[in-house]
């Protein structure tokens, strides 16, 4: 139970209803229990709100005999209630209760989605459409704050009894997350799901704060330690230029933009300049970063005595969206925030302190990232020399570690002790954008080779003492990861194989599929084949056995737990063999450590990983890493040819100066053979493949799959219609809220009202909410030859088929209106069934089903992906458009 000062109360239910199900309909059939039919069960949550779920009575040994991990993985629905208790002075007119009622703050961890709604007695639930909010399924560390408005007023009810919600959860078994069984010694699996609630108010009206406000709680914005950043202090001088401010609001219906940043008066400090990189606008209960510069001239130094700053914000109401009842009442409000400072020495050649870097990912995503410092400098390069070209540096390329999943390397010291430190070369910890990230593709590869720039940068720019210890930003990198982080180290050498010069994959596995084998999939029981075809396409890129072929000639350490329990051990051994069969000479060495577990510590820190080490940065006449300049290997030369394999070109680099820069289907993987003979290429299909230096584009291209949204070279936008229409806006909100969660990427919210051309959308990728039918967008769509229309109250899709069905989700991807690099995801829908739906396929985790375009009905609810209505790739048009794909496209 949950009690506000003010004298209102939310009490939790500890019984919970729960049915075990995989993904069934509504009549609860179910292939796991005997009766083939899934009853509803009960269990109690403990005084934390860990709800424990297990159905003994399933013969999980006999389904495991056969079908293996993939027999354990399956979904409960739970049923839970929670009542809020007003007081009884809360009685107010009706037409005021929405703004004055208080939010739930809720946490679910280890569930995927949860939906609160109105009693099933009450009026409020004939008409109410369930709003599905997504789990901290990770149970990541730096989760925003989650707050959801009640669906119906409790102040309609002021007796003893309160105002009682239903709560639904739905929580996913998932190998990955909760391991087997047997880890944990029990024999059958065990869900594990923990919720908590909490009431919290919004802040007061804008009229009260009056004139300039300094200070108190009541403001409209908080405040949010566990998002600020600020790099260590090193020797006085900030080991990177970005400092961020992690602010949530509190007001329920006004949006503010921080338009100045400064320090407040301070003689020790006042030396230092911060500058607002922009204007950060945020929505109600929307949780942003605000990121500023800080600057030190040369001879200014931080001293160890200041360890903190005090930073003051200026927030303005934004004049166009504020209630009119308040508009002449509105002012300014200054928020002071209390930013601490980590000072660290000077690394030595004996001694050192893994040092936390920041730099700026996406144009203005303030990141950090972990490093450790090299014994000694290699050599001083020539700055001047090679600025603004490539500079080759030979024997301090950085170790690149990927850590695995669910591991925080800025509060989790370890995993940089794990790391053997090096004669000459860093050692760069990304985080990947979050613990679990994705993956290590998409932003997450993007934010690791983006961390390793960035310190070469810190390097050139800071005192003249740290520039000895620089190399290239365009260096080559030594990958090493271990689990979900050697996974990554497979996939990122076999995407780019010219920026790797060697790699230590620990612990990984082949990809997705093979770690839980999809064959129980409901879905496949109803799916036509090629549907099934066409929507595995977008799983393609991430198979990292099938680019095996671009490691041929990387030397490589694979090393795997002989008793490893969470990842198995011949997952390493199959893509040694897959590498082997594209050359038995492939410079690859394979150790599994009999009896040891998945993680050991020594694991990275033995005489082989040092070995491996030493031969790839030991000079000899023929330098052992590959570069561009050395041209074919040895082992492609004794053959005379080599082969590069593609799925999607923006989404892989250059093979001994060679990248694939289009296909001619996208869809269809596309493999190249190079002849000995000059200019000889060979190739599954069509294609466009030009030398790396060439700067013909690949932007143009379809990107393949949702998930390509995610890659962004700026904050999201989230366009919606208006701000009046509070369905869009909370869908707009929760997307905002899971982009922060799982990859800690920024998005901002605007409206179509507020545009006066399309080139107002920013530069970063574009969500398009329901805006599809509003003639701004309809004239984009048009002027860029797009596959989709809405005319006669239906989207059609390249004069081919109309969607116009109840409960429908329509999801594709359009080029952005003005900026060639970046993307648009249309999320558009038939009715709000259709909006929930599309927003719960919202590609915010690996191995979502989802190519270029999808549309998916109601029926998917008893059938999976089978409940598609259409779903392709596109091809790329003579005129450049994204059109329509006859050999990767279906129709119901």
């Amino acid at each position: 139970m949950s009690t506000d000062p003010h004298g209102w109360r939310v009490e939790l239910d500890r019984q919970w209803d729960c049915f075990l199900t995989r993904y069934s309909s509504p009549t609860y059939p179910s292939s796991l229990p005997r009766s083939a039919r899934a009853l509803w069960t009960r269990t109690t949550a403990g005084i934390d709100g860990r709800i424990l779920v297990s159905h003994p009575s399933v013969p999980w040994d006999q389904i495991r005999t056969t079908e293996g991990w993939a027999g354990f993985q399956h979904v409960n629905m739970l049923r839970g209630w929670l009542t809020v208790h007003p007081p009884r002075s809360a009685c107010i007119p009706e037409d005021d209760r929405a703004d004055l009622d208080p939010f739930l703050r809720v946490k679910l961890l280890r569930g995927a989605f949860f939906t609160i709604l109105p009693s099933p007695t009450s009026t409020e639930r004939k008409e109410h459409i369930p709003q599905w909010h997504i789990g901290n399924v990770y149970a990541m560390s730096r989760a925003p704050v989650q707050l959801v408005k009640l669906p119906a007023s409790p102040r309609g009810n002021m007796g003893e009894g309160g105002t009682k919600y239903e709560v639904i959860i739905c929580g996913a078994y998932e190998i990955r997350l909760f391991g087997d069984p047997s880890s944990y010694k029990s024999p059958y699996p065990i869900l594990d799901v923990a919720l908590s609630v909490e009431l919290e108010f919004p802040s007061a009206p804008l009229r009260s704060l009056g004139p300039l406000s300094h200070g108190p709680p009541t403001l409209p914005l908080q405040h949010s330690p566990e998002h600020s950043i600020t790099p260590h202090f090193v020797g006085g001088k900030p080991f990177g230029e970005a400092i961020g401010i992690g602010l949530r609001s509190t007001d329920s219906g006004g949006w503010w933009t921080v338009t100045d940043v400064r320090l407040s008066t301070n003689s020790s400090t006042n030396f230092i300049i911060l500058t607002l990189l922009e204007p950060i606008r945020i929505a109600p209960t929307q949780t942003r970063i605000v990121p500023f510069r800080i600057t030190l001239a040369d001879n200014e130094y931080i001293s160890e005595k200041v360890t903190k700053l005090v930073v003051e914000l200026t927030c303005s109401p934004s004049a166009h969206i504020v209630r009119p009842s308040e508009a002449t009442h509105v002012k300014n409000v200054v928020l002071s925030v209390t930013i601490p400072l980590d000072h660290v020495c000077l690394w030595t050649q004996d001694n050192y302190t893994p040092i936390r870097a920041t730099y700026f990912f996406a144009r203005s995503m303030v990141t950090a990232f972990t490093l450790v410092p090299p014994k000694l400098p290699f050599a001083r390069p020539d700055y001047d020399a090679c600025a603004g070209r490539e500079f080759e540096c030979t024997g301090n390329e950085p170790i690149l570690a990927l850590h695995g999943a669910g591991v925080d390397i800025l509060s989790q010291p370890w995993w940089a002790n794990s790391l053997p430190r090096q004669k000459h070369g860093w050692i760069v910890m990304s985080q990947g954008r979050t613990e679990w990230g994705l993956d290590w593709h998409g932003p997450s590869a993007a934010d690791a080779f983006s961390s390793v720039t960035a310190l070469s940068h810190i390097l050139f720019h800071g005192p003249l003492e740290w520039r000895k210890w620089g190399f290239n930003a365009n260096t080559r990198v030594v990958l090493v990861g271990h689990s979900n982080g050697g996974q990554g180290a497979w996939y990122i050498a076999a995407r780019w194989p010219d920026r790797v010069c060697g790699v230590i994959a620990a612990a990984g596995y082949i990809k997705s599929q093979a770690y839980v084998p999809w064959s129980l999939d409901r879905f496949s029981h109803f799916v036509d084949p090629f549907l099934r075809a066409v929507l595995e396409t977008s799983l393609t890129p991430d198979d990292n056995d099938l680019f095996l072929s671009n490691l041929v000639g990387t030397p490589i350490l694979a090393l795997h737990g002989g008793a490893d329990d969470n990842v198995p051990t011949w997952h390493t051994r199959e893509l040694v063999v897959v590498l082997k069969t594209w050359d038995r000479d492939a410079e690859i060495t394979y150790y599994e450590d009999s009896g040891r577990p998945h993680w050991y510590p020594e694991i990275f820190k033995s005489d082989r990983v040092r070995a491996f080490l030493d031969r790839l940065y030991s000079p000899s006449p023929v330098p052992p890493l590959r570069r561009i300049s050395d041209g074919i290997p040895a082992s492609a030369r004794r053959q005379g040819r080599f082969t590069l394999t593609v799925a999607v070109p923006h989404e892989s680099g250059s093979m001994y100066g060679w990248r694939v820069c289009a296909l001619s289907t996208p869809g269809l993987m596309m493999r190249y053979l190079e002849s000995k003979e000059p200019y000889c290429l060979q190739g599954t299909d069509h294609h466009q493949i030009l030398p790396e230096q060439n700067t013909d584009p690949v932007t143009l291209q379809p990107r393949q799959r949702l998930q390509a949204i995610l890659s962004s070279t700026a904050p999201l936008t989230l366009l919606i219609p208006s701000f009046s229409l509070q369905y869009e806006l909370s869908a707009a909100l929760r997307i905002s809220y899971a982009l922060r969660l799982y990859h800690s990427l920024d998005a901002q919210i605007i409206s179509l009202e507020e545009l006066n051309s399309l080139t107002d959308v920013g530069e970063g990728n574009l969500v398009v909410l329901g805006c599809g039918r509003e003639s701004l967008v309809q004239a984009w769509l048009e002027q860029t030859r797009s596959a989709w229309r809405f005319k006669d109250g239906a989207w059609c899709f390249s004069e081919r088929r109309k969607f116009n069905g109840p409960s429908l989700a329509i999801m594709f991807l359009q080029p952005h209106p003005t900026i060639p690099a970046a993307t648009s995801l249309f999320l558009e829908f038939t009715d709000l069934n259709g909006l929930e739906r599309a927003l719960r396929l919202f590609p915010i985790r690996t191995g979502v089903l989802s190519p270029d375009w999808i549309v998916v009905g109601g029926r998917a609810d008893e059938v999976g992906a089978a409940g598609v209505e259409g779903a392709g790739v596109y091809a790329r048009s003579c005129h450049g458009d994204w059109a329509y794909n006859g050999q990767v496209s279906w129709f119901d």
